[in-house]
């Protein structure tokens, strides 16, 4: 069973330019937004995600103050953000570090921060790679995405210890200085070589499923595929009440709809949870009084 919490959240920080007012920087910061999600677009095209598609959002210092700690202490200056939930589709994360990499080299002036709920996954994949000085416990604000490379900032910029954590105020004008200490190849090598299967396929892995559908709801799904995860993950997690509520199906009954076939894009983990998934269609919902248990 999969957790809430199982999500990646990464942070791109853009390089300031000299005597910048809070307005210009807002303004440069959206200029990037919009940039780069355009070039993102026509990558995710298609893309059939386990939970939650890959998205961008602008980080105001000034509304998500709630959200500082996880930047380590203070006020962050004004950047871009993401936060994906993946669930159970490791795939989906590392997919998603994959393009946060390739962006890193098409946006010279981007430092990325990649976590997710076991904390810094880039490190955790690069274990047997890592200097022997940077442990879990002093890596906070240490391990970038920069220039396409994976960028440790060493430990001579501020002292090894969990009691004071390296602030962000530190290490990314340390970073900027790109000295040739910051770089690491084997940590480098062991991440690209984790995501570069899933970029070569353009996205995670997908299983195209044929279903019978009430005419309406096929409609909807060609119109908005992303719902078919959504639908499937409410199948799966499905409780009592939720069973109460469907078996009225005001809007999708099957009975006195004509009922289509239809093809729906999963991704692999989620076709394999709604297979393994037992289900007895409420009495009357059933649009074939015999239906064929192997129908996908």
């Amino acid at each position: 069973m999969e957790g809430p919490d199982d999500a990646l959240e990464f942070h791109i920080f853009l390089d300031p330019t000299a005597q910048e007012t809070p307005a210009e920087v807002r303004l440069r910061c959206h200029a990037a937004l919009t940039a780069i999600c355009g070039r993102f677009a026509p990558r995710l095209e298609g893309c059939v995600w386990h939970r939650e598609p890959f998205e961008l959002w602008l980080w105001d210092p000034e509304r998500d103050t709630a959200r500082a700690p996880l930047l380590a202490a203070g006020k962050a200056e004004m950047h871009l953000w993401g936060r994906m939930s993946f669930g159970e589709s490791i795939d989906d994360e590392w997919f998603a570090v994959g393009l946060l990499l390739q962006l890193s080299v098409e946006q010279r002036d981007a430092s990325i921060t990649v976590r997710d709920t076991d904390g810094e996954l880039l490190l955790i994949e690069a274990a047997y790679c890592l200097p022997r000085w940077l442990t879990p416990e002093i890596a906070l604000n240490r391990v970038f995405l920069r220039h396409g490379e994976v960028k440790l900032v060493p430990k001579a910029v501020a002292p090894l210890t969990p009691l004071e954590p390296l602030h962000l105020s530190h290490a990314l004008p340390a970073l900027r200085a790109d000295t040739p200490a910051l770089r690491c190849a084997a940590v480098t090598a062991a991440v690209r070589a984790r995501f570069k299967p899933l970029l070569l396929a353009r996205g995670p892995p997908r299983h195209r499923a044929r279903c019978l559908l009430p005419e309406p709801l096929a409609q909807l799904l060609a119109a908005d595929p992303p719902l078919a995860a959504a639908a499937a993950h409410a199948f799966c997690e499905r409780d009592g009440d939720d069973m109460k509520r469907a078996s009225r199906a005001r809007r999708f009954a099957p009975h006195g709809r004509a009922v289509v076939a239809a093809s729906v894009s999963l991704s692999l983990c989620m076709y394999s949870k709604v297979r393994q998934a037992r289900f007895l269609p409420p009495p009357g919902t059933s649009p074939n009084p015999n239906p064929n248990p192997n129908q996908s």
